[in-house]
């Protein structure tokens, strides 16, 4: 049986920072760092990137936590077993990020801060050709004015931010099942064919959440590393740019699939 470690964490008298201001409320805000993890491992970068942002979080007054889930084959049930602890043990936020990730602490703050339920930042993809895990079906992408994000069809879990709002939407509209135990869980993530072409887990979840009402937005300033033989690295503002400059009937998900297919 799959287990799931672990959901302590340490919490510091916050330094009274301007930030504070804007992410304490009544209680100290509560974000939870879920990670799938089949192989049990996570990158030496994402490590490094995780232990920073705890301490950035104990610096001013935002209680993040990790949750692992080690040796689940089926991503999707990873993911829903994530989400169903996230809402079970009342975290504020959830953001997703994927164990061969590396970021900037500030970035999980910046996603914390945006007022919005679902927005996540770019993952260059490992590929010879840039691209990355971004789905729009329009092209410029709509930036909001107030925000600056970007509106898109979908973007993937490698660095998301779910808020509870949308978790719960998520959980409600999901099909309900239990296990050996009796214990209610529901299939809110799911990898099936949708018009003709097979959907990954999580740019469903962005379908699920569009039928709920809820936007899915990109940050255009974050651009994720991807770990493995090689660290993939990019800029996705500047590509994204050069994209739309172009002015072709292209889209980023037709870009993407085209790199997908040549790799």
């Amino acid at each position: 049986m799959c287990r799931a470690f672990a959901l302590r964490g340490t919490m510091q008298q916050s330094n009274g920072s301007a930030m504070d201001g804007v992410l304490q409320a009544a209680r100290p805000r509560r974000a939870l760092i879920a990670t799938p993890v089949h192989d049990h491992k996570t990158h030496a970068i994402y490590t490094h990137a995780y232990g920073e942002t705890i301490r950035l979080g104990c610096q001013i007054g935002v209680d993040i936590r990790g949750l692992f889930w080690p040796g689940e084959a089926l991503i999707q049930t990873a993911r829903n077993e994530l989400v169903r602890a996230a809402l079970e043990h009342e975290f504020d936020d959830l953001v997703f990020i994927d164990s061969d990730q590396a970021w900037k602490p500030e970035w999980v703050v910046g996603l914390l801060r945006h007022p919005v339920d679902c927005v996540g930042g770019a993952v260059a993809k490992k590929a010879e050709r840039e691209a990355y895990n971004v789905r729009s079906t329009v092209v410029p992408l709509p930036r909001c004015p107030k925000t600056g994000l970007l509106e898109v069809d979908g973007v993937g879990t490698g660095f998301l931010r779910l808020s509870r709002a949308a978790m719960t939407a998520l959980w409600h509209l999901s099909e309900e099942y239990r296990d050996d135990f009796g214990k209610v869980h529901r299939w809110m993530f799911d990898v099936r064919p949708i018009d003709g072409r097979l959907v990954s887990e999580d740019m469903g979840m962005c379908r699920k959440l569009a039928a709920a009402g809820i936007k899915t937005y990109v940050d255009p300033s974050i651009t994720c590393e991807h770990a493995g033989n090689n660290v993939w690295k990019g800029d996705f503002a500047a590509w994204l740019a050069r994209i739309e400059a172009a002015k072709s009937e292209d889209t980023v998900e037709n870009h993407n699939a085209q790199v997908a297919a040549k790799h």
